[in-house]
């Protein structure tokens, strides 16, 4: 039995939701939506990280956030993910990372933070709290990966 929400990647730019017996397709030709990643908060809201910009889905209705009406930085979102303190983090192809505490939107590049690349293919977080941003393997020294330590939780240590 399917409980809440899934989202399932497939071949091809698109993700599906599942919630008890009911799916929905999102993808280029339903939505207009390249969907390249996606993260699902606590509370079942669902972020999508695309093409064209981050795509909010909750209670069947969704919010498309861009350059032009938010924080973000570049419309072309490589990865998400939800930290442990329930913030967004979105990789972007040539913008860096930015980051959404729910108010307002901080951005990470190589113009205010070390990282030496603006691409991040992918976003972890580790059980210290530490964030793993995957970058292009060509970089040297860290071979393709930074981390980086919120200053959120900085203090906590």
């Amino acid at each position: 039995m399917l409980r809440g929400i899934f989202i399932l990647g497939l071949s091809g730019p698109c993700a599906v939701a599942a919630s008890g017996q009911a799916w929905q397709v999102f993808d280029m030709a339903g939505s207009g939506l390249p969907v390249t990643d996606v993260a699902i908060q606590a509370d079942g809201v669902v972020w999508a990280a695309t093409d064209w910009g981050l795509w909010r889905w909750e209670s069947g209705e969704y919010e498309v956030f861009q350059q032009a009406n938010s924080g973000l930085p570049d419309n072309y979102l490589r990865a998400l993910l939800i930290d442990s303190q329930g913030r967004l983090w979105v990789g972007t192809s040539l913008s860096g990372a930015a980051m959404y505490d729910g108010q307002d939107w901080e951005v990470f590049s190589t113009f205010n933070s070390p990282m030496p690349d603006d691409q991040v293919n992918t976003i972890h977080e580790d059980s210290n709290g530490w964030l793993w941003f995957v970058l292009p393997a060509s970089l040297e020294p860290n071979g393709g990966y930074i981390t980086v330590r919120p200053a959120a939780t900085m203090a906590e240590s």
